[in-house]
C-alpha cells in the first residue's frame, strides 16, 4: 500500500486546508479549513473527493484555513472522530461561532453556531509530545509554535512513516513557545511542509517589535490613533502584551487599547481559559504580578454594534486591535474607513497579507490614493491619508525557519503546500538536493514501498579480513568536521560522487568518531546569463522592502565560497549571517547565487538570485 498524499485544499495556495494522509491503508484527514475572505462553496475544500469517511481527523490548530468546514465534514461523516490539543478546540470553538455569525450576515451561511459548536464535541483531546494510537498507527503531535496548542504530527505505521509539520514557527513569541527541533534527524518516508515565507528571511523579531513599539509611541504622541488590523488568535494577544508592557514601563504612554471582534473573544479565552498552556514565563508573571496579563486597566472590550459606533468617530491617541487582519471582514475595515482618512493616525499591518487582500494593496498604495474596503457588503473607496507600514511579526517560519526544520527530517519525498506559486518555488528550489514536489489540489501523490535492500553476507570469522582501500584524491580539497558532519570544500563543478564512493569514514587526528558519507551530484551549469540585472532587480526590492536603499551589498556565488564573502563583510553583519550558515550553504549549493544589502548596523537582508 506505500504511503498516499491527497490535497482536498491548502494546495498552491493559503486557504482552505484540507490533506488526506494515508499510512497502512488508515486514511488520516488533516485539518478541514476555509478559504477566508469566500463565501459558499468557493470557500470550501473539495471534500467531494472523499469518496469514503477518513478514519480521523488531526487539527493541527485553530485558525479558520485549518477548521473552518469541520461542520461540513462533520455533516457529512458524523461519526468521524477528531483529535486536537485542548488549546485548539477551545479556540476553535470561538473560530467556528464567529464564522457561522459572519456569513450569516453576509448572506453565505454554510453553517449555524448550533451544528459549528456540535462539530466538536467528542473530539479527543491529544497532548504535544504524547503519543497516540489509531487503528495501528502511533502518532506524535510536535509542537508547531505558530499559535497556542498548535501541533505537527509524526505518523509511523508499519510499512512506512510520515510528519505533517501543519503551520510552524520556530520563534518564540510571548504566548507561544517556538517549534519542537529533534535532537538528531529524523529519517521518514514523506514530509509534509508548509511555504508561506519560503522565498523571504524575515527581519529579526526582537527589531521588529522594538521598531513597532517606537512607531507606536510616535503616533500616540502626536495625538494619533494607531488601528492594529490583527488576527485574533495569537498575535492579537502577543500585541497586546507587547503594549500593556511598554505602557507599564513607561516606553508608551498610556491610553486606551480597544480590543474588537473575534479579538476581544479570544483575549478572554486565553485570559480565562488557557493560562495554564502559556509559556512559563507569562504563568510566572501572573502569579507574581497578581494581575490579568491581557485584560488589565485601560483595555476596553467593544461588547456590541452601538458601543463601536460611539468609538469610531472618537479623536485623540488610543490603539484598536481588530479582526481581521487582511481587512477581509470584521470590525477592522469600519475601523479602516475612519482612521485612514486621519493624516495624524496610522495602521500598521503585523501579518502575512494574501496577494488578493485589501491590506496587500494598502501596502502598494501611497498616500492620497483610493482603498476598496468591504463594508456593508459593498466595497467602497477610501482615501488614505494615514501613516501605512508593515511590521514582520509572523507567525510562520520564513525560509532560513523552513530550511532549518525540514533538515531535521530527512525524507525520500517532501511535499510543500500553503503557499503562493512564488514562495513554494523558491523553497522548493532551495530543497533541490532532496526530492521535493508541490501538488495540486485533487492530485494523489502515491509514495510506493521500497524494497528493501539486501543485506551483504556476515563474514566468516575464519575468513580474513579484506584490507580496506583508501580512495586518493585527484584534486585539491578541504575536509571539515563537525559533530558527525563532513564537509568537502570542492572546486566547482566537481561531482563529489567522482572521488569518494559513500560509505563510513573516520577522520584520522579529528575526534568525531565514525560519520557516514553520502554524496550526491550537486547541480552544477552555468552562471546566470545576466548578473547585472538580477543584482540590480535585488537592489531595487531591497529599498522597497526596507524603504531606503542599502549603504552596501556583497554578492557571492557558489564558486566564490561562503567563506571568503563572509570574511570580507564587517563584523556585526558577519556575526548575524554566521547563525544562518547552513541556510546560506544549502542556497549556494543549490546553484544560486546570494546578496547581502547591508543597511547600517540592522541585519542584513539576504536575497537569492
Amino acid at each position: 500500500m506505500g504511503i498516499s498524499f491527497l490535497a482536498l485544499g491548502g494546495a498552491r495556495e493559503v486557504g482552505a486546508s484540507a490533506h488526506l494522509l494515508v499510512v497502512d491503508g488508515v486514511r488520516l484527514l488533516v485539518d478541514c479549513g476555509l478559504r477566508p475572505g469566500l463565501l459558499g462553496e468557493a470557500a470550501l475544500p473539495r471534500l467531494d473527493l472523499l469518496t469514503e469517511p477518513p478514519d480521523a481527523v488531526l487539527l493541527t490548530h485553530a485558525h479558520l484555513d485549518h477548521v473552518g468546514a469541520l461542520p461540513l465534514l462533520r455533516r457529512r461523516f458524523p461519526g468521524v472522530p477528531v483529535f486536537a490539543t485542548r488549546p485548539t478546540l477551545r479556540l476553535a470553538l470561538e473560530v467556528l461561532l464567529d464564522s457561522a455569525r459572519l456569513q450569516a450576515a453576509l448572506g453565505g451561511g454554510l453553517y449555524g453556531e448550533r451544528e459549528a459548536a456540535r462539530s466538536l464535541l467528542g473530539a479527543v483531546e491529544v497532548r504535544p509530545l504524547e503519543p497516540f494510537e489509531v487503528k495501528g498507527l502511533r502518532i506524535l503531535p510536535l509542537p508547531a509554535g505558530h499559535l497556542l496548542g498548535a501541533v505537527g504530527y509524526r505518523v509511523e505505521g508499519k510499512e512506512g512513516s510520515a510528519v505533517h509539520l501543519g503551520d510552524y514557527s520556530l520563534t518564540a513569541t510571548p504566548t507561544v513557545e517556538g517549534a519542537f527541533l529533534p535532537g538528531e534527524r529524523v529519517p521518514v518516508d514523506l514530509v509534509v511542509s508548509e511555504a508561506t515565507y519560503g522565498d523571504t528571511f524575515l527581519p529579526a523579531r526582537k527589531e521588529q517589535v522594538r521598531g513597532f513599539l517606537e512607531a507606536v509611541g510616535g503616533v500616540l504622541r502626536a495625538g494619533g490613533r494607531v488601528l492594529l488590523p490583527t488576527f485574533a488568535l495569537g498575535r492579537a494577544q502577543d500585541l497586546l502584551f507587547h503594549l500593556l508592557e511598554a505602557m507599564r514601563t513607561g516606553l508608551l504612554p498610556r491610553v486606551p487599547v480597544v480590543l474588537d471582534g473575534l479579538v476581544r473573544t479570544i483575549t478572554r479565552a486565553y485570559e480565562e481559559d488557557l493560562l495554564d498552556y502559556l509559556p512559563q514565563g507569562l504563568r510566572n508573571l501572573k502569579s507574581q504580578s497578581r494581575m490579568p496579563l491581557f485584560l488589565r486597566e485601560g483595555v476596553v472590550e467593544v461588547r456590541h454594534g452601538r458601543h463601536r459606533a460611539a468609538l469610531l468617530p472618537e479623536r485623540g491617541p488610543m490603539v484598536v486591535l481588530a479582526s481581521s487582519g487582511m481587512l477581509l471582514g470584521g470590525p477592522s475595515p469600519l475601523w479602516a474607513r475612519h482612521v485612514l482618512e486621519e493624516e495624524t493616525s496610522a495602521l500598521f499591518l503585523v501579518g502575512y497579507q494574501d496577494e488578493e487582500s485589501p491590506g496587500r494593496r494598502l501596502l502598494e498604495l501611497k498616500q492620497g490614493d483610493e482603498l476598496l474596503l468591504p463594508l456593508n457588503g459593498e466595497w467602497v473607496p477610501v482615501r488614505v491619508a494615514a501613516r501605512v507600514e508593515r511590521f514582520y511579526l509572523s507567525a510562520h517560519a520564513d525560509r532560513a525557519g523552513l530550511l532549518n526544520l525540514l533538515a531535521r527530517y530527512p525524507a525520500r519525498l517532501t511535499l510543500l503546500v500553503h503557499g503562493e506559486m512564488a514562495p513554494l518555488h523558491a523553497l522548493a528550489k532551495a530543497l533541490a538536493y532532496r526530492p521535493t514536489r508541490i501538488p495540486e489540489v485533487g492530485e494523489w501523490v502515491e509514495l510506493p514501498l521500497e524494497a528493501p535492500a539486501p543485506s551483504p553476507p556476515a563474514p566468516s570469522s575464519s575468513a580474513p579480513k579484506a584490507p580496506r582501500k583508501v580512495p586518493t584524491l585527484s584534486v585539491p580539497v578541504r575536509v571539515e568536521a563537525r559533530k558527525g558532519l563532513l564537509l568537502l570544500h570542492l572546486p566547482p563543478r566537481t561531482d563529489p560522487t567522482s572521488l569518494l564512493p559513500p560509505g563510513d569514514y573516520r577522520l584520522k587526528g579529528e575526534r568525531v568518531g565514525r560519520v557516514r558519507l553520502t554524496l550526491t551530484p550537486s547541480e552544477t551549469g552555468p552562471p546566470p546569463a545576466n548578473r547585472e540585472a538580477l543584482l540590480e532587480e535585488a537592489l531595487a526590492y531591497g529599498a522597497r522592502k526596507r524603504g531606503r536603499p542599502p549603504r552596501a551589498h556583497r554578492v557571492v556565488w557558489r564558486e566564490e565560497g561562503l567563506e571568503r564573502a563572509l570574511a570580507d563583510l564587517p563584523r556585526t553583519h558577519r556575526a548575524r549571517l554566521e547563525e544562518m550558515r547552513e541556510v546560506l550553504l544549502a542556497l549556494l549549493e543549490g546553484g544560486e547565487g546570494v546578496v547581502f544589502l547591508l543597511f547600517g548596523r540592522e541585519r542584513p537582508l539576504v536575497l537569492p538570485l
